[in-house]
């Protein structure tokens, strides 16, 4: 597994590089378990080319999983949507206001806003950009903030405090 995340209700998400574990390279999963002591996944949820090794995820308070990770050539970042839980059948890929260099973890702050490390950012640097969460029926990510990280390094992956007012790295 590539990032573990655990819903609300006790719903855990797996993702992963690959269905079959291995290195990364295909199409990767996102696997949901009714609790953390299901012996089976309850849904699987491939993802797509466009959105094809699955780094990280994170849930909302509503259930709904945001996964960062990179196209199927590693070439592009993108974020995207899993809705439903354990009845999840498809991945929805979001369009953000602004270029993703790298996403490097995606969280979801108390207000349902989505936030990513970018490792390019508006300076070149790494920076945290916040979203906006999409509105019902869209897939538009609209830039809420975006902040520049000084002396982070190369970040992998970040948390936010339970309250969103302070990020680790």
């Amino acid at each position: 597994p590539s990032d573990v995340a655990i819903a609300p209700d006790g719903t855990v998400a797996v993702t992963g590089c690959q269905a079959n574990g291995s290195q990364c390279g295909e199409i990767g999963v996102v696997e949901f378990f009714a609790n953390a002591h299901a012996p089976s996944p309850c849904a699987s949820v491939s993802g797509t080319a466009a959105l094809a090794v699955l780094l990280s995820g994170a849930f909302d308070a509503h259930g709904a999983l945001y996964v960062g990770g990179l196209n199927e050539s590693f070439e592009t970042s993108r974020l995207g949507v899993i809705k439903g839980e354990c009845s999840a059948t498809r991945l929805t890929i979001l369009r953000p206001t602004t270029k993703i260099n790298f996403a490097a973890g995606v969280a979801v702050d108390p207000k349902g806003n989505i936030a990513t490390v970018d490792s390019g950012g508006f300076t070149h640097s790494t920076a945290i950009d916040v979203f906006a969460a999409p509105k019902s029926g869209s897939r538009k990510l609209r830039l809420i903030s975006q902040n520049a990280l000084s002396d982070s390094g190369v970040v992998a992956s970040f948390a936010l405090t339970e309250d969103g007012t302070a990020l680790y790295t």
